[in-house]
């Protein structure tokens, strides 16, 4: 019998990879079909990066791509993001992003909020009796210090190159010139992920109400090597500013 799944090891996603090639031909001729009546055009009226609001990290229609999409958009000058992982592998494809669309300048604010494994260390908290809603000094470098262990943990997986060196620099650079702000969740583990590209608030017809322009990507992926273009993932495209 012919086994058609595989794994393979990705060389910056540092993880596993099970996919059946038959299967995701069928999904993916799937969403391209239903994403053609539900699809909303994009602010430059044109994808130039992928052919569907749909993205399963089948080329063209990567989230890598529709992050080049969002970016296309001069108008944008905000990036919140939410995922369970942040990993450097990431965080290379973003900076490479960034700097093709502009660089630093660019960007009013640049805000990843990051699920951590954390209930032992809230458990820990809370019988010391703190407040996790209004940590102190000593308490918050406390989640700073998990949150640096497990990027050392994921760095020390990557295979070496220049891009990962110049990655780490340019990451540090960021942080320390506050052009990117990493937060991290610490009451809960945040399975959940989105990727909000948006303008400056512009006026509304309803003047109680403001308009912004812009890309909210929700689905499966977290900001990794993997969750970009790897992994088969599935994640839908909106660019409705209307609840």
């Amino acid at each position: 019998m012919t086994n058609h799944n595989h794994t393979s090891k990705n060389r910056l996603g540092g993880g596993q990879q099970s996919s059946s090639p038959e299967l995701e031909s069928r999904a993916e001729s799937s969403l391209d079909s239903s994403s053609q009546a539900q699809s909303q055009p994009h602010p430059t009226g044109q994808n130039p990066y992928t052919s569907s609001v749909c993205t399963t990290n089948k080329p063209p229609n990567t989230l890598k791509n529709q992050f080049k999409n969002a970016l296309t958009d001069k108008n944008i000058s905000h990036l919140a993001f939410l995922m369970g992982y942040f990993r450097v592998s990431g965080f290379i494809h973003l900076h490479t992003l960034i700097m093709d669309s502009g660089g630093y300048e660019r960007f009013s604010s640049i805000r990843l909020l990051v699920g951590l494994n954390v209930d032992s260390l809230v458990f820990e908290l809370e019988r010391t009796n703190a407040d996790i809603s209004r940590l102190n000094d000593a308490n918050k470098a406390k989640f700073t210090q998990a949150f640096s262990k497990a990027q050392q943990k994921s760095i020390q997986k990557e295979s070496y190159d220049k891009q990962v060196q110049d990655s780490i620099q340019a990451l540090q650079h960021a942080l320390e010139s506050k052009q990117l702000q990493i937060r991290i969740v610490r009451e809960k583990n945040a399975h959940a992920k989105f990727y909000l590209f948006y303008s400056q608030a512009q006026s509304h017809t309803d003047s109680s109400r403001a308009l912004f322009q812009g890309s909210l990507i929700v689905g499966s992926s977290n900001l990794s090597h993997n969750g970009l273009e790897k992994n088969y993932e599935f994640n839908i495209l909106s660019n409705n500013s209307e609840p």
